[in-house]
Formats: structure tokens, sequence, C-alpha cells
């Protein structure tokens, strides 16, 4: 699941520096119930400051791509000096990582930590759908992040992202995460036979396609239609033909009104809103 698995390869260790420091900040408030000093008034000024320039490379990012892009496009659109965004990064690596780092922390916790317990152990196939709905509907409403991991194009296949040793070992573990998934499904006769390894990466490559042709298409459809087709995408090729009935209208490209009101139940216990409803 584009994004979602990128997430989870990374990992919350690597949580951003500026989410940090606003952590720290907002524990001093609390414990201390005094006014913020001058170093933490600096701390949280020095991690709103991060923060504008990495919203500002991300759209950088997304529009030229990261080789196209110079570190001097993203300090003269944030209105800053070449000397201080070096000071703030110190490569362009380091920004552009950290930009994927703090997007991906953010759908960590929207969609790994409060629906932990679906990913690991679903129950049901709305429940797989509802997961899938969840973290499609953070990206599509963060165009610049959905444009980055795009352009990134293997997200299928990360060793041909040269990553570092730590992302490859996240990225096996979530990879792992999808297999017991697809696992799951097989014993419980809604998935067709196949190896889960390779399953999840169809997957990946599926909602990839899915998601580039929107953005060719200049993003304006409906972003419940775009979910809907890439659930319904997912139903078609992965799930057994009694399944597939069940789930999909007969034209197989919609899903039915009753699967729909299912995945909005698991949005009302799980706190989050349907993508569906």
């Amino acid at each position: 699941m584009v994004g979602l698995v990128n997430a989870a390869f990374r990992g919350t260790d690597e949580m951003p520096r500026a989410s940090a420091a606003k952590k720290k900040w907002d524990g001093v408030r609390r414990m201390r119930g005094r006014p913020p000093q001058p170093n933490e008034m600096r701390a949280e000024k020095d991690a709103q400051y991060r923060l504008m320039l990495m919203e500002t490379a991300e759209e950088i990012f997304a529009d030229m791509g990261y080789t196209a892009t110079k570190m001097e496009d993203i300090a003269r659109a944030a209105g800053t000096s070449l000397t201080t965004l070096y000071k703030a990064y110190g490569s362009k690596v380091d920004l552009y990582r950290e930009v994927l780092i703090a997007r991906n922390t953010e759908l960590l916790n929207l969609v790994m930590i409060r629906g932990l317990e679906i990913m690991l152990k679903p129950k049901s196939i709305e429940q797989v759908l509802w997961q899938m709905g969840t973290q499609l509907k953070f990206m599509l409403e963060r165009p610049n992040y959905l444009r980055m991991q795009l352009r990134e194009g293997h997200v299928w296949y990360h060793r041909a992202a040269w990553p570092t040793y730590a992302e490859q070992q996240l990225w096996e573990h979530g990879m792992k995460v999808m297999a017991q998934m697809f696992q799951w499904g097989m014993e419980k006769g809604l998935f067709i036979p196949g190896d889960p390894y390779d399953q999840g990466r169809m997957v990946l490559s599926l909602q990839q396609t899915r998601l580039a042709c929107y953005v060719n298409a200049e993003m304006k459809e409906d972003h419940e239609a775009v979910i809907e087709r890439i659930q319904a995408d997912f139903v078609r090729n992965f799930c057994r033909s009694s399944i597939v009935e069940k789930v999909l209208r007969n034209e197989g490209t919609q899903l039915t009104a009753d699967i729909k009101k299912r995945i909005a139940a698991i949005s009302n216990i799980t706190g989050q809103p349907a993508a569906n409803s």
C-alpha cells in the first residue's frame, strides 16, 4: 500500500526533529505549569521554522523531483538564505528524507497505531478495505506528499531506491506484515492462492498506477471515487470469485452499499472518518 508501506518501514524511531521539539515543548508546559522560558520559546520557534522549510521543500520536490531540485530553489521559495537553509539541513538528501519521514510519521499515527490490530489481525474483508481506504485518503489529502511518493517510482521494489540498511530492514518488516495479511486471507478462503510477498508487491504497483493516473488527470477526480476504484481493483485481483460477487456490484467497479455501511461502522469504532461513507 503506497505510503503506508513506506511509513511502516521507516518506523517511529525516525520521528522528525520538528515533531520531537514540539512534543518536548508541550511536555514542558504540562508538567511545570509555568510560562515558557526563553530556551523553550527558542526551541518552539526553531521547530516552527523547520516545519515551514519542510513544507516548502515538499512542494518543490513534488513539482521538480529530487534530482532536478536544488537547495537554492528551496531557499528562494522559503524566503531564506542558502546559508540558513544549510544550517537547518546539512544536505538535500537530509531534507528530502526528513520530509518523507514527517509525513510517514503522520500516516503511522493515523493508520497504523489506531488500526494496528486490524492491520496485523484482520477479521473480515471489510476491515482490510477500511485500512486501505484510510491510508489512501491520507495521501489524497496531501497531494505534494503523494506526488513525492509517485516520483520515486519503485515503491513496490524498495532496493531500487538504494535505501539505508535501517530503511531496508524496516521495509522487509513492512512486507512481512502485508504477507501476514495475505496469508490470513488465503487461510480464510477470501484470497486466491499465491505467494503472499508477491501479492504485497502487486498491491503496491496496482495502487501506484491508479494514483499516477489520478495525478496525470490533474487530481480533479473525487477522492472517494479514486479510493473505491482502488478497493475494487484489490477485490477483483486478489479475492476469490465468491467474495467478489458479495463485495462488488455487477459491473465490478464499485462496492456494494452494504459493504460501504460495514466499512463506515469500522470507522465509527476506530474513531476514523470513513473513506467510503
